[in-house]
């Protein structure tokens, strides 16, 4: 029959026997805290004392991911429990209610599989990350165009600008944003409602082959860094 490991055992007003209680939280603590030999599918053969196994495949009328250690000759059986960290078989698992899960370091996520691919968290699983998602989405605009913050911001969107490109405070733009512009011809960038503050000593035009990066410091400003044609 298992046991839960908490509530840990109390001394109660007038006990006579106070090594009973302390001998009982001795046991549930090396329970809790000592390693696992490893998750067992069958009854070892030959136990040493205070061996620890993870019940696998159930044996013994012992209950699946639960836990027993042999003690005095016979095994006694603790309840697994949600959020519980051990170390298994020199492996640290956490249980999450139903199973053992490699990983996590005790924070409920479990480790990104170890096969050599890159791994992100989404939705609240692991998902790998293809070779391809570093690249920056490509946009053209072969003639003038307003920046759209839905189409144009992102420091994953490269923009080849073929005309003069405005920055009008009616779009919406939010401080942070970023427009990573390269003139394919000679352009400006042109002001409605937003100010554009060149680097020293620059103008708002480029030249073709000129390429800046503007920074929306809110949303009626913004910094225009890199090579842009010096004032004369």
């Amino acid at each position: 029959m298992s046991t839960p490991l908490f509530p840990l055992s109390v001394w109660q007003s007038g006990t006579n026997e106070n090594s009973i209680p302390a001998n009982d939280n001795a046991l549930r603590v090396q329970v809790l805290m000592a390693p696992a030999i490893d998750v067992a599918d069958s009854e070892p053969g030959s136990p040493s004392e205070d061996d620890i196994h993870v019940i696998g495949t159930p044996w013994g009328g012992f209950t699946e991911n639960n836990v027993v250690i042999y003690k005095g000759g016979v095994w006694l059986e603790w309840e697994a429990f949600e959020g519980w960290v051990k170390v298994i078989d020199e492996q640290q698992y956490y249980f999450d209610g139903a199973d053992w899960i490699l990983g996590g370091g005790g924070s409920g996520i479990p480790d990104a599989p170890s096969d050599g691919n890159t791994y992100g968290r989404r939705d609240g699983e692991w998902e790998q990350i293809s070779a391809g998602s570093e690249t920056l989405s490509i946009i053209t605009e072969a003639s003038s165009f307003t920046a759209d913050p839905s189409t144009h911001a992102g420091l994953s969107r490269y923009i080849r600008a073929g005309g003069d490109v405005t920055f009008d405070s009616a779009e919406g733009y939010t401080a942070g944003e970023v427009y990573n512009i390269r003139a394919t011809a000679s352009l400006e960038l042109v002001e409605d409602g937003v100010t554009l503050s060149p680097s020293y000593g620059g103008t708002l035009e480029l030249e073709a082959g000129m390429a800046v990066t503007v920074v929306m410091t809110s949303p009626t400003a913004a910094d225009v860094i890199g090579l842009t044609v010096q004032s004369s």
